[in-house]
Formats: structure tokens, C-alpha cells, sequence
């Protein structure tokens, strides 16, 4: 789900959002992928959305380094996550001086909530701007 700035739903629909490790097994890439809006909600290759995530644990600094490339918007993230209680919150500061934050929640072996959120205050206010409500496939998906 997407959502405007006043918190009104733009659109809603489903995706397919895969996880695997790679590199030797030193990082997670995911590709997500899901219908343009922009295009109609096409889900066929060069209309729909589509990008990926790297994310590699720096023993060092104790947090994941995750790099997000949207290739059909051209969207580069480079940002650090770490546990937040029972959650993962991914953040990063933009050229603009807003703060982004991705956060999985309610995470449990077969399903997790994920949330957008921006602050154009330094944190004092977030507005989330998409949220994913992901399943795990069953085992004849895999």
C-alpha cells in the first residue's frame, strides 16, 4: 500500500517479494516486484516495479549495511539496520535533510509487516508512506 502525504491510500496491490542468500552466504538480496501505477498496473516485465536489496552484517559497527536500488525509478538508498526490540529498523539520511525508515515488525517464521515512514523534522514526527503485509509462500512455492 501506498500512501499520500495527508495519510490517504494511493493504491493497493499485491507483489511478490523474494529473499535469498548470496555471496557465499554474507548477505540477503531481495527482489521485489509489483504492479506500475504509472502504467496502468501492468505486472509484465518493463511496465511493472521492480528492485532489489543488499544487506550485509558489519561485525564492526554491530548493524547491517543495506544498499536499495529501484531501477524503475531510479531510487539509490544506502542505509544502516539494526534491531529495535522485537523489530529491524533500516534508516538513512537524505540529500535533503529528511530521515527515512524502513521497519519490519510483527515479524514471525511465516509472515512480517513492513512500514515506510519519512521525517522531515529529525525524527520528532513520521509519516508512513507504503506498508507491505508479506506471507511466505508455501513450500510447493519454493
Amino acid at each position: 500500500m501506498f500512501y499520500d502525504e495527508g495519510g490517504a491510500k494511493l493504491y493497493d496491490q499485491l507483489g511478490v517479494w523474494s529473499f535469498s542468500w548470496v555471496l557465499d552466504g554474507r548477505a540477503i538480496q531481495d527482489i521485489l516486484v509489483y504492479p506500475n501505477p504509472d502504467n496502468g498496473l501492468k505486472n509484465t516485465p518493463g511496465y511493472r516495479r521492480i528492485g532489489t536489496t543488499l544487506r550485509f552484517y558489519d561485525p564492526g559497527l554491530g548493524a547491517w549495511h543495506v544498499i536499495w536500488l529501484g531501477v524503475v525509478t531510479g531510487d539509490l538508498g544506502v542505509m544502516i539496520g539494526r534491531p529495535v526490540g522485537d523489530e529491524i529498523w533500516i534508516e538513512e539520511k537524505e540529500s535533503d535533510g529528511s530521515l527515512t525508515r524502513w521497519m519490519f515488525t510483527e515479524i514471525t517464521p511465516d509472515r512480517f509487516h513492513w512500514k515506510g515512514m519519512t521525517s522531515s523534522d529529525q525524527g520528532d514526527s513520521w509519516r508512513t508512506e507504503q506498508e507491505m503485509f508479506a506471507n511466505r509462500r508455501s513450500s510447493k512455492h519454493r
